[in-house]
């Protein structure tokens, strides 16, 4: 919660090159001057072009940062590049939902010839309002995030928060709605920014911060994870950092620990609360004199933490009217569930993530984040670490360390564990099924023309496709590379579905004329939804594929258990063992008799499929998996499928087995 401090070399050398560059300026294309009609939250408003930064810059910036950590930086010093930071200007939604004008910096590698992920870092507290990222030269977070990330294959952003930077309005400090939202918004003027300037981005998301930013990353993690809002990246992995996640078990440690600094603190999340909650407590029944007539000069923007803390008493017990502290500790107070309306601890993350925290923390306790991993461990969460950071480094110093390692971490998520996958569907409504597929770094691709190849954004390491909306086209699901569900229904924007999952299919299970989703969960378990509500299946499986089943009308559910043995269920109840060992299952009507059958491949790529449901028959090739679908309108499935390295093949009909004739497709998965 307090700055950090940079070192010499930055502040002589970089911030001289900052202001002897030519400024570049630049404003979104939207409304007509005057008409604010077209206004809305995460539009871009105007940008700026504040900084380059030479590559041997942010080499030598790296050392001076990082070097204090022990981490081996000779790889980071090698492969840094240049750099380009845009302070940045959109629109949020203030608290009272009116539209507001808010900063924050971009930071971009430069060249940008590449396709990028997006890290978005979160500042820590900081009292002065100018000392943001927006404000390179006086932020002490946004350079050494700039030279980590923006100097190393991402594209960093870094929101300066509601009242702070450009924005003049009262910052409504450690209130976790406006923290998300705010940032949420950020994320969509960083792409539409992304876009002008051309650069390409795989839609990727990473969310880390210290402190307040701890604060808000899990803020925003928990809006992006539960909320139904379209948002332009996949949430990919989280690290908040030292955040104050439990509010009253930080005000009860400042009371009785009295931790340098405390008092900035306390007075900068009363006066916030005050005004955000309507609190009709006078100032001098909250403080002490002579600080009920100073705190509003004081606590204005202008001073920064160790200059507060110079004017404030050393305890909140000097500060605070014995009557408020009294009131606050009764738990009823409006301060008092304004603290615990804003608790961010409570959730259940499905991202993965890490709760980075140094255990010699003196300001935010290292419990804070015990008590955070144990209530969501007890509830459900499956990929969280709890991750101690140091033993010797306090609340502000565990900065290095922290983001160091959270950019390793980040860095593994660069591919998909099982390389590209393909799947079909009717995206167009010609009655034609189309191919939809992955690379192995994520990328999603399809074709209507088995020719030429688009993109579709977004980064998906596993695609399926259904009908969700009714409209006749098929729309698109997929899993991030942690397991994330996400959806779209115009091939443009996502949206995402709680839950993790390994593999996911689609089919309408009920029959109502709309596709429904199944899927396996890391551990095997087996789930589908009709409505976004999870419903567990009994049974433990590998792989899920669905048929249609002209019996019931709706389809049925197939699958290989980790034996290779494979089964099926028509009721999504009971399962039935079906003669084969395969690894991968697709399913479809190869030779018109009125119902899917299955098909699928060994682990060593043999072909097989099942025409006629009476046993398994050997089909040419090798491939290491496969999708069923009517690629040339006859009504009967053909399959299509990948190769080993990637090479996509297909075969339209099978009605002549067993002569099969495979056809390749340029490209690669």
């Amino acid at each position: 919660m307090h700055k950090l401090k940079a070192g010499g070399y930055f502040l002589a050398t970089v911030f001289t090159i900052l202001f002897s560059l030519g400024i570049c300026t630049g404003s979104s294309s939207g409304n007509e001057e005057g008409d604010n009609s077209l206004d809305y939250a995460g539009k871009l408003v105007q940008y700026q072009l504040v900084g380059e930064y030479p590559a041997d810059q942010i080499s030598s910036l790296i050392m001076e940062t990082y070097s204090g950590t022990g981490e081996d930086l000779s790889d980071l010093v090698a492969t840094s590049t240049p750099v380009r930071a845009y302070r940045i200007e959109y629109l949020t939604t203030n608290l009272d939902e009116s539209l507001i004008t808010v900063s924050g910096l971009m930071a971009v590698p430069f060249p940008a010839d590449g396709v990028y992920p997006v890290v978005q870092y979160h500042h820590g507290t900081q009292f002065n309002n100018e000392d943001v990222p927006s404000n390179p030269v006086r932020s002490h977070e946004a350079p050494p995030i700039m030279a980590l990330f923006a100097g190393h294959g991402y594209v960093a952003s870094m929101p300066d928060y509601i009242g702070q930077g450009v924005s003049k309005v009262l910052q409504p400090y450690l209130h976790a709605n406006s923290e998300a939202t705010s940032s949420a918004d950020m994320l969509k003027a960083v792409k539409e920014l992304c876009d002008l300037l051309g650069i390409k981005l795989n839609s990727k998301l990473f969310i880390t911060g210290l402190s307040h930013g701890g604060h808000a990353t899990m803020a925003l993690q928990r809006y992006l994870e539960t909320t139904d809002a379209e948002q332009p990246f996949v949430l990919t992995a989280s690290v908040p950092i030292a955040g104050p996640y439990h509010l009253p078990m930080l005000w009860d440690f400042l009371l009785e620990k009295a931790p340098p600094g405390c008092s900035p603190l306390a007075v900068h999340l009363i006066l916030a609360y005050k005004e955000i909650y309507e609190m009709d407590d006078p100032l001098n029944d909250i403080f002490k004199s002579p600080y009920d007539s100073q705190v509003l000069t004081i606590d204005n923007g202008t001073y920064n933490g160790d200059e507060m803390y110079q004017m404030l008493p050393t305890t909140l017990q000097g500060l605070c009217q014995e009557g408020f502290l009294q009131k606050v500790d009764g738990g009823a107070h409006p301060f008092y569930l304004g603290m615990e309306e804003n608790n961010t601890y409570d959730f259940v993350p499905v991202t993965p993530t890490k709760l980075f925290h140094a255990i010699s923390d003196e300001l935010v306790p290292y419990s804070m984040s015990e008590l955070t991993f144990n209530y969501m461990i007890a509830n459900g969460a499956k990929d969280l670490e709890l991750v101690n950071t140091g033993t010797n480094v306090g609340h502000v110093g565990s900065f290095f360390p922290s983001t160091l390692r959270a950019k390793r971490w980040f860095d593994t998520f660069s591919s998909c564990p099982r390389g590209g996958s393909l799947t079909t569907g009717d995206l167009n409504g010609d009655g034609l099924d189309d191919l939809i597929g992955t690379t192995s770094t994520g990328d999603i691709w399809y074709t209507l023309d088995f020719s030429t190849w688009q993109q579709i954004p977004g980064n998906l390491c596993q695609v399926a496709a259904g009908d969700f909306d009714g409209d006749g086209k098929a729309d698109v699901i997929g899993l991030s590379s942690n397991g994330g569900i996400y959806f779209t229904l115009d091939l443009s924007n996502w949206q995402t579905i709680p839950g993790v999952l390994k593999q996911i299919t689609t089919g309408d299970f009920n029959g109502d004329g709309s596709a429904d989703v199944a899927g396996v969960s890391p551990d095997g378990s087996i789930f589908y939804a009709l409505d976004h509500t999870w419903q567990i299946i009994p049974g433990n499986l590998e792989q899920l594929t669905a048929g249609y089943d002209s019996g019931t009308g709706h389809y049925y559910l197939a699958g290989v258990a980790s034996d290779h043995s494979i089964y099926y269920t028509r009721d999504l109840v009971n399962w039935i063992f079906y003669p084969g060992q395969l690894v991968q299952l697709t399913a479809g009507d190869f030779i018109g008799i009125g119902f899917d059958t299955l098909a699928g491949v060994t682990g060593e790529g043999m072909i097989f499929f099942d025409p006629d449901a009476l046993g398994f028959l050997p089909i040419p090739g090798r491939l290491k998996l496969i999708a069923a679908g009517d690629f040339n309108g006859n009504g009967l499935a053909g399959l299509a499928g990948l190769t080993e390295n990637g090479e996509i093949y297909y075969t339209d009909d099978l009605t002549y087995y067993p002569q099969v004739s495979w056809q390749h497709l340029p490209g690669k998965f």
